[in-house]
């Protein structure tokens, strides 16, 4: 028996003496550790989880979706960077931000597989590994690999977006290749410094990415948890003003397009570049405008998510 097996043993132990009486705490998994039919252990506030004591992703459903969320990303993606790459498709700046876009989305399904992988590995017995899981390196990593994706697709999505209404406004004037890597590049290493400070060994960022069992670095939890304040200002800050441009520059695209199309008519191409960006435009809102109201609404206090889980 492991010195880890063997301290899982007593602190079981330890928590069937405590549970024989009515007993309450605010963790779930201390809870599910105390294996009993005389524990009566109750957890005493209400929680928001996708775990269960035996299960990381707790559904069938819920795993079904992640695993088609992974397969999805990561394939479909990959067959864009692919197909770019091969065919050397790179004629226009949007070309060259798509594939970009496409390296960032397809790096998400790099977190969906790790969170996806942890499941597989911890299946019937979660609960056992789940601080250890929370406070690990790959729970680390995972949450390092969400936060690099969301941040450089956001802002890659809103240069789109520019790029596409400048492209309108000055006909035959473009950004470039040389410009339009450039740009992808200061991305890249922003987004990049964006994700790693908070890996790094200061007390400020403690268990920033242990809060919840799927590595995310969204502190929608009680107000004072280490870091809510460098979560902030990424999602309301970073990808908030990254969705107002997109929103702003669909807008302008409308009105230069639904206005002038006389003085602006390309055969139907214009009409055919709105409706490509208002799909981005749908996607963009719909993905990332719930979690902005939802921290928003955390943080003025209407609305408090608890997890299971103690940092």
């Amino acid at each position: 028996m492991t010195s880890h097996e063997c301290l899982i043993k007593h602190c079981r132990s330890l928590l069937l003496f405590l549970c024989h009486v009515p007993s309450s705490t605010d963790s779930r998994m201390l809870c599910c550790m105390a294996k009993s039919p005389a524990t009566r252990c109750q957890v005493s506030r209400t929680v928001f989880s996708l775990s269960t004591c035996s299960d990381l992703m707790g559904t069938d459903f819920a795993r079904g979706v992640l695993y088609l969320m992974t397969m999805v990303t990561f394939l479909g993606n990959l067959i864009v960077i692919c197909v770019r790459c091969c065919t050397c498709k790179f004629r226009s700046a949007c070309s060259v931000l798509v594939l970009n876009l496409a390296l960032a989305d397809w790096l998400m399904s790099l977190y969906l597989g790790t969170v996806l992988a942890a499941d597989v590995y911890y299946r019937g017995e979660y609960a056992q590994y789940d601080s250890s899981w929370r406070h690990g390196k790959y729970c680390q990593a995972a949450g390092t690999m969400f936060l690099l994706s969301s941040e450089v697709s956001v802002m890659t999505l809103a240069l789109i977006a520019v790029e596409r209404l400048t492209a309108l406004l000055w006909r035959g004037v473009t950004w470039g290749n040389t410009a339009s890597v450039f740009l992808c590049s200061l991305i890249w290493v922003a987004a990049a410094w964006q994700a790693i400070l908070p890996s790094l060994p200061m007390s400020y960022f403690q268990g920033f990415f242990s809060h919840t069992s799927l590595c995310l670095p969204l502190h929608l939890t009680e107000p004072g948890l280490p870091g809510w304040e460098y979560s902030t200002f990424l999602y309301l800050g970073v990808t908030g003003c990254s969705l107002l441009v997109v929103v702003m520059a669909y807008t302008g695209f409308s009105i230069l397009v639904c206005c002038y199309r006389k003085e602006l008519s390309t055969g139907g191409e214009d009409r055919k570049v709105l409706r490509q960006m208002a799909v981005v435009v749908s996607a963009d809102v719909c993905t990332w405008l719930p979690v902005i109201v939802v921290h928003i609404c955390a943080l003025s206090g209407t609305l408090v998510l608890q997890t299971e889980h103690e940092t």
